[in-house]
């Protein structure tokens, strides 16, 4: 990007954001992400409290894995007048201190609204007075029980309590002994017990009292660890805290370094870049303070001692004191280090574990060690650098496993035997689906071989992983040396997948199907498993490109290369790994990734071409495909064939399975969560996924992505009235849309109308569809939803009956559908049943206009798609407006408006508001009460009646029977009320007037 260019609009948080969790600010507000299962546990934990049973929750795990935050966030989603709140903190500092702690809590509570002050006064003197120098647990616990018996339902949070005094921490025991029987929940979080979890603290965390131990252990307690959050969660927390485009890879391994410690993590994201973290290889290293703290621990040590935990850095967080032993000895057995002899490798090893840096594995019997955290780990490898190099040699010379790993860190130069066994050892890897890990070995490898047919076949295999990885900025540096390569269909693939990532699809296309002529006349030099690959890639770009029918030919082609040829690895060392061919219901120990690739290329082709139903199953059986691979495709194909709810839970799945180390067959799994949050109506999901989709597609130099997703930005923001965002994403969009695919375009295309459909701006409608290509050759297949927002003839139809030409939006609606058929989804239909009412709303017929709105609504509320609803619901409410229904329209209005509150929508809320207006209607009243909606629709006594009955829930028969009428005048008047109210059924009256009175 150059100096003068202008910067990615990235979706900024918005002015006023709608939940607490989505800070203005991520970077410095607090965030909470991830714990449902522990808040669940917290509510069914006070329900059982608030019906007058008292529990004690002990919430403990190590420093900084959440536990205050997870208090702070159970308090925070409870209606605060359903209890009182207190709180009493321990502090190390004063822990020695008697009555320090509950002289705090008995301080706070008197300032409590309603708070007996007198009781909690005389709890709270000043430590160390003559007044607490003489109190018994007893009975200042008693006191503390009385208090707290006052104040009716409460939650009592503990908060280190492992630093709370004792004198304290044992009346808070009696106090909750003697409340067994009151609405009381407590919250004891303590830190866990033994030596220091904290590797910057070396001071031992003392254990619980035995009464509180017994305590927890009793019927009204509960101990619960605290793990570390999920990787996914860390992909949501980096976002919140202003660092998105963490990857699922980039989650897996921070997860892996911190096991989801929050604070740890945090820290890291701060340090390193998403891409260190998505692309880096090694171990990570330590947060920079602990860093220092671990450096100055080692430095303390005995020499013996410090090359004892500088040699288990080099082998692993966890390795066999005989390796660590060897390693130091040297290859040859030569002179002997300080801790080659047993009494000193002792003595090391007991000054490692009392400075908290190694710990003895439990039943090895001291012949294997472990760091006391992966951070520690990192800290010691990452300070020893100028020393890595020699023991990496040693290592490697011994047979030290891995001994791979071991031989790239010794290289310092060429070496020119190392490529074959890197892509055997590649080869390894991507049979267990570990292709990040095999893209980072064979991109070190390529430092070290020098020029030749190895370098050559090393170098297409690293570029295809590290693009299949997501990596194509790294892959970028190497594919002009790949296509200067000798030409076969391996080098023409390459070169179309590095296009494909560059945003240049034509080229692409033309390289692939190079390829693919080649493989035809040819194929017998290529890798195992090309052919699927290639047709996968090729059905993939299909798709972006709106080609349809060759799509799915390509997908067709994919799965059936799977059973035709072995599947391996993309490396030509392929053939050496184990196993026999692979297919897609027997992927065999080739991994399933290929098999995954080919699938998801098949499904989202054939729901492209609508013909979603021959897509594969959403689940897949044992043994087939990875379930994030089957999870990912059937989000995709539900998103396309209008299954929002669906899409976003099996996408949802997929990105949780990714960043766990499943194999995901494409990147940029963010961004179609995004699509499908935006379509459900969670916006501020659908911003923060798209925050970590365009600065992962930026950091890994993806060109072809960020049109579409600066365009979902651009709807996104709009339909929350942020129009100053929603224009400068809807520029970006245009901007990139240069190097985006035909699906890239379309996506701009159709964010660009939901502009001008939000500001009611028909000529606006016109000027895009104006701008498309012909009708017919600029979006997908009608079986998508995709077709029915970017389709001139469609957009032309809504402009001309917003601009009160029926006749000419008559003939382009009846062109569209011509061309495409009846809408076969839920949201097309519903906007062309808008389109007609409209129509009919300008020729003045009334009645047909209130039908094709009760189609639309009823097309709406099946889609599950709230915009949709809204839309719905406000021409319904043109509708009745215009025949005079005030009372029907006025309903319809208020409806979006409270809707469209709830769930951020401005820009409706906002079309709600004027409507209301023109009506001569204040937005800001309440919604009417049923007396005043049915003297407004002009009800008779009798319709009045009937009404009532079918709120209680009566049947027409219950009617008929109570009214003393016929079944048939019982049906007479429910038509009535449906034509007076713009309804088309029951269901509708009931769902319309469920929030009046």
């Amino acid at each position: 990007m150059t100096a003068t260019s202008p910067g990615p609009v990235l979706p900024r948080p918005d002015p006023q954001p709608a939940h607490r969790e989505h800070p203005a600010h991520p970077a410095t507000s607090p965030v909470f992400v991830g714990r449902a299962p522990e808040l669940d546990l917290l509510d069914r934990s006070w329900q059982q409290a608030a019906a007058g049973t008292a529990r004690v929750i002990g919430l403990h795990g190590p420093a900084g894995i959440g536990k205050s935050a997870l208090a702070r966030e159970f308090l925070r989603r409870h209606d605060p007048t359903a209890f009182t709140a207190f709180t009493a903190d321990g502090d190390e500092d004063d822990c020695a201190v008697p009555w320090s702690t509950l002289a705090r809590l008995a301080r706070r509570a008197r300032r409590l609204p309603g708070a007996d002050r007198s009781a909690w006064t005389a709890l709270a003197p000043p430590p160390g007075t003559p007044a607490t120098a003489d109190a018994s647990p007893a009975r200042v616990g008693a006191a503390l029980a009385e208090a707290l018996r006052g104040a009716g339902p409460a939650v009592l949070l503990l908060d280190h309590a492992h630093w709370i005094d004792p004198a304290s921490l044992s009346a808070l025991r009696l106090a909750v002994r003697d409340l067994a029987d009151r609405p009381l929940l407590v919250l004891l979080l303590h830190q866990d017990t033994g030596p220091a979890t904290d590797p910057a603290d070396l001071r031992p965390v003392p254990e619980l009292p035995p009464g509180w131990r017994r305590l927890l252990d009793s019927e009204h307690g509960l101990r619960h660890p605290l793990r570390g959050l999920e990787p996914v969660d860390l992909m949501r927390l980096a976002a919140l805290c202003g660092r998105p485009g963490l990857s699922p890879e980039g989650a897996r391994r921070l997860h892996r370094h911190t096991a989801g410690n929050p604070l740890h993590a945090r820290l890291l994201l701060d340090q390193l870049t998403p891409e260190a973290l998505d692309f880096g290889h090694g171990p990570l290293p330590a947060p920079r303070g602990l860093a220092l703290t671990v450096a100055a621990r080692v430095a303390a040590c005995r020499p013996g001692t410090r090359e004892l935990v500088v040699a288990g850095a080099l082998l692993g967080n966890r390795f066999r004191l005989a390796d660590a032993r060897a390693l130091l000895a040297g290859p040859a057995g030569g002179a002997a280090p300080t801790v080659a002899g047993a009494a000193t490798v002792a003595e090391a090893v007991a000054e490692a574990v009392a400075g908290g840096l190694l710990t003895a594995v439990p039943g090895s019997d001291g012949g294997e060690l472990a760091f006391t955290s992966p951070l520690v780990r990192a800290a010691v490898h990452h300070d020893v650098a100028g020393s890595r190099t020699e023991l990496h040699r040693r290592a490697a010379l011994l047979g030290a496993e891995p001994v791979l790993r071991h031989r790239i860190g010794a290289a310092s130069g060429a070496d020119p035997g190392l490529a074959p066994a890197a892509l055997a050892g590649a080869a390894d890897l991507t049979a267990r689906d570990a292709l990040p890990d095999a893209a980072r070995l064979l991109r070190r490898t390529l430092d070290h071989t020098p020029p030749g047919p190895d370098r050559t076949a090393l170098l297409l295999t690293t570029v295809e992983l590290l693009l299949l990885t997501g990596d194509a900025a790294r892959a970028r540096a190497w594919s002009g040396e790949a296509a200067r390569g000798p030409a076969g269909p391996q080098r023409a693939y390459v070169t179309g997948f590095a296009l494909q990532a560059d945003g240049r699809p034509q080229a692409a296309l033309a390289h692939l199907e190079a390829a693919w002529a080649g493989l035809d006349r040819d194929g017998r030099s290529a890798p195992p498993g090309l052919r699927a690959r290639l047709a996968a890639r090729l059905a993939l770009v299909c798709t972006d490109e709106l080609l349809p029918d060759r799509a799915v030919a390509y997908g067709e082609a994919a799965t059936a290369a799977l059973t035709t040829e072995p599947a391996g690895p993309p490396t030509s060392a392929a053939s050496t790994a184990p196993g026999g061919r692979n297919n897609p219901d027997d992927p065999g120990p080739d991994g399933t990734w290929t098999a995954g690739l080919a699938r998801y290329a098949r499904a989202v082709a054939l729901a492209t071409a609508g013909r979603p139903r021959e897509a594969p199953a959403p689940a897949a059986p044992p043994g087939q495909v990875s379930a994030t691979a089957a999870s990912a495709a059937s989000g995709a194909v539900r998103l396309l064939t209008d299954d929002p709810q669906g899409a976003r839970r099996d996408l949802a799945r997929a990105l949780a399975g990714a960043a766990a180390g499943d194999p995901l067959p494409v990147p940029g799994l963010p961004g179609l969560l995004a699509e499908a949050e935006y379509r459900c109506g969670g916006y501020d999901d659908a911003l923060l996924h798209l925050r970590n989709a365009l600065a992962e597609a930026l950091g890994g130099g993806r060109s072809a992505e960020p049109a579409a997703l600066h365009a979902l930005a651009a709807r996104v923001h709009a339909v929350r009235g942020h129009w100053p965002q929603a224009e400068d994403a809807l520029l970006e969009a245009a901007r990139r849309s240069r190097s985006a695919p035909r699906s890239g375009v379309l996506a701009v295309t159709a964010a660009r109308a939901l502009l001008a459909r939000l500001r009611e701006d028909p000529d606006e409608l016109l000027a895009v569809a104006d701008a498309l290509p012909p009708a017919g050759h600029s979006a997908p297949a009608p079986g998508t939803s995709a077709a029915w927002h970017a389709d001139p003839g469609l957009l032309r139809a809504e402009a001309f009956a917003a601009l009160g030409d029926p006749d000419r939006a008559d003939h382009a609606l009846a062109d569209f559908l011509a061309r495409h058929g009846p809408p076969p989804d839920r949201a097309g239909a519903a906007l062309a049943a808008r389109i007609r009412a409209r129509i009919a709303l300008t020729r003045g017929r009334h009645p047909q206009a209130l039908a094709e709105c009760a189609t639309a609504a009823a097309h709406a509320h099946a889609s599950r798609q709230p915009l949709e609803s809204l839309h719905a619901e406000l021409s319904a409410a043109d509708c009745l407006a215009a025949a005079g229904r005030r009372a029907g329209a006025e309903a319809r209005l208020r409806r979006v408006l409270a809707e469209a509150g709830r769930i951020g929508a401005g820009a409706l809320a906002a079309l709600a508001a004027a409507r209301l207006a023109r009506l001569g209607l204040d937005p800001r009243a309440p919604s009417p009460d049923l007396a005043a909606a049915e003297h407004a629709a002009g009800l008779t006594a009798a319709e009045r009646m009937v009404l009532g009955l079918l709120r209680e829930g009566c049947t027409n028969r219950q009617m008929a029977e109570r009214l003393t009428v016929r079944p048939k005048t019982i049906e007479g008047h429910l038509t009535h009320l449906y034509e007076k109210f713009g309804v088309s059924g029951r269901a509708g009256l009931r769902e319309l007037l469920s929030g009046a009175g």
